[in-house]
């Protein structure tokens, strides 16, 4: 954890309070701050200390999981107080950071449980909810003048610090240790389904109302009011709702609802409610008591036998202007929990012969759709679009969220898209980018994958992701005399890096030139992996397509498409496939010049997708 805070203070911190003091340039401008100045802030000193951290409430138990797998889990919480040496050097004035407490409950997962040593194949490490995080400060040279500043930096600098802990170690994010096991025991682990599991379900929350909310806005004519917002939070997943101006007792769009996929009926649900300020950072006026999934289920009145409502108080300690709202203030959430299902809704099961009947005979041909479609081809139709089933929540916006698992790019992890639509999400597409093959290792290096969805997003026209850099793992060639793998990892930094030839290479390593030739030719197989999800919640999953962008250094290298109807006709709709890169010709050239051999430059990804529609039904808490 002290190496992942040093990352992120250093590669991600520093850009977050630059783009926030962006934002309020003409604010401070106004204060007469001289915000150009500012380019050039970065820290001074970054030492955590060398206190260590305490573990307590340990637990192991045997669980099972949804496809009746065995499994260890080990629970606890992890507590870090640390006295510390970070001083941001903000030009203007100093901020130093003199102490950090750290506290999380966090889970290991031991699986897969396997039948020789060493008994446990692999292990995940991740935290159920967002670790609290707290700092004591202290400001050095700054002035009256500069107190907007250095409240928008102690935000900037809390809000970055979660949002990337959160995206490495808070569920659905989590960190895999993968053992050293037999290659018939490899053969047989999807470590693809293992670090990156479908969720339980989808949890639908509306912020309705708010009632004796804390004034934090004073009026020159007439009382205090605010100007109140929601932060909902599970796991990794932030979701910031609109801004209901000048009031205390706020009532929220109505149709102004937010999915979040559910991984454990444990999780806990939080709500913090702040007052949106312009020249400021905005005030806590308060939150509500954490409650898992199960809880507030459990504690909520149904509407109708589907819908749920709960009038949660908040906390209003240290809030300023607080006294006397404690046991007033309060919030409606409004809730309903989906399960999630591999078989299309009663009302679209008719349309499936429609799906296969739009398939053209190029696309067919192209990607191999069915082989039962392409023996027997039908004559291409129009796509019968399919209506979303109905929900309670018809009109209005309707926030998505996209996971969140350290993903980069177009769309910050932890931020939400809100629209107005007549439309909701009535399915989830996941899709887990495991790697690609056919590339040289100087090709891989920092390689990213952009994933566009176009279509069957209601009226949002597409949405964009990165993801992040692909890791190079190192080539298995197997001879009838095995080479050890350090041995073959130095005959190809010895052409690739020291440009030696091949037979030189023979002659240092002492091996025959047949065998350099083979372990250079292997080389090119070297494979980039990703290890990543991506989660999107569609409303129109049959009309929707994903468009995949190989970039390096912002280069396009390469592109390939996935129809969804291909998924949707997959038996559980679930496709695992490898599809073909159509490779720009420059990359092409490139690349050809890299080969050892001639042959065609052939480049593929390696991705599972899964679709899965929403069941509505009245909860159930689980066993």
């Amino acid at each position: 954890i002290s190496g992942t805070l040093h990352k992120i203070l250093n590669n991600k911190v520093l850009a977050s309070l630059r783009g926030k003091i962006m934002d309020h340039a003409e604010a401070l401008r106004r204060f007469g701050v001289d915000v150009d100045k500012l380019n050039s802030i970065g820290f001074e000193k970054c030492d955590l200390g060398d206190a260590p951290a305490s573990l307590k409430n340990l637990e192991i138990c045997r669980r099972l999981l949804g496809n009746h797998e065995k499994v260890l889990q080990i629970d606890g919480s992890l507590i870090y107080h640390g006295n510390t040496d970070i001083v941001v050097n903000a030009i203007l004035f100093k901020l130093p950071i003199t102490k950090i407490t750290f506290r999380g409950h966090f889970s290991v997962l031991l699986r897969p449980l396997i039948g020789e040593k060493p008994i446990v194949a692999g292990a995940q490490i991740f935290f159920m909810d967002v670790p609290e995080i707290d700092y004591e400060f202290g400001v050095e040279g700054a002035g009256a003048a500069l107190s907007s500043l250095v409240s928008i930096m102690k935000s900037a600098l809390k809000e970055t610090v979660a949002r990337e802990v959160s995206n490495q170690f808070v569920m659905p994010n989590r960190k895999l240790i993968q053992q050293k096991v037999s290659d018939e025991v490899e053969q047989t682990i999807d470590w693809g389904e293992i670090s990156h599991p479908m969720p339980e379900g989808v949890l639908r929350v509306r912020l309705a109302r708010g009632r004796d909310l804390v004034a934090s806005d004073l009026a020159i004519f007439g009382d205090a009011t605010s100007d109140p917002y929601g932060k909902i939070m599970l796991g990794s997943q932030v979701l910031k709702t609109s801004t209901v101006s000048q009031t205390c007792d706020p009532d929220w769009p109505a149709g102004e609802c937010y999915d979040l996929t559910v991984f454990s009926f444990r999780q806990l649900l939080k709500l913090e409610i702040f007052d949106h300020d312009m020249l400021s950072a905005d005030d806590f006026l308060g939150k509500t008591q954490p409650m898992s999934i199960a809880q507030l289920f459990t504690a909520a009145d149904t509407i109708d036998g589907r819908m749920y409502s709960i009038w949660l108080y908040l906390n209003v300690e240290g809030v300023e202007g607080g006294e006397g709202h404690a046991g007033k203030s309060r919030v409606e959430l409004q809730l309903q929990f989906f399960t999630l299902t591999s078989t299309f809704p009663p009302t679209e099961r008719e349309l499936v012969a429609n799906i296969e009947s739009a398939v053209d005979e190029v696309m067919t041909e192209r990607v191999g759709l069915l082989p039962t479609l392409a023996s027997n081809p039908k004559t291409p139709g129009p796509i019968t679009p399919i209506p979303p089933p109905p929900a309670p929540i018809q009109q209005g916006v309707c926030g998505v969220f996209t996971n969140r698992c350290s993903g980069e790019g177009n769309r910050e992890p932890g931020e939400i898209r809100v629209s107005g639509r007549a439309e909701l999400p009535v399915a989830l597409l996941a899709i887990d980018l495991h790697g690609v093959r056919g590339l040289p290792i100087e090709e891989l290096r920092g390689l990213k994958v952009r994933m566009t969805i176009v279509g069957g997003l209601g009226d949002v026209k597409q949405t964009v992701r990165d993801s992040k850099k692909c890791q190079i793992t190192k080539p298995r060639v197997r001879f009838t005399q095995p080479i050890a793998d350090s041995l073959q990892e130095v005959v190809c930094q010895l052409v690739l890096d020291e440009g030696y030839q091949p037979a030189e290479v023979a002659r240092l390593t002492e091996l025959d030139a047949a065998t350099v030739e083979q372990i250079l030719r292997a080389h090119f197989h070297f494979f980039g992996q990703w290890g990543q999800a991506i989660h999107e919640f569609l409303c129109s999953p049959v009309d929707a397509s994903v468009h995949f962008v190989l970039l390096k250094d912002k280069e396009e290298i390469g592109n390939a498409e996935l129809p969804l109807q291909r998924v949707l006709l997959e038996d559980a709709m679930t496709l695992r496939d490898i599809l073909s890169v159509s490779v720009k010709p420059a990359a092409a050239k490139r690349i050809q010049a890299k080969l050892t051999e001639d042959k065609a430059v052939n480049v593929e990804m390696s991705l599972s997708a899964k679709c899965r529609y929403f069941r509505r039904r009245a909860y159930q808490v689980p066993n």
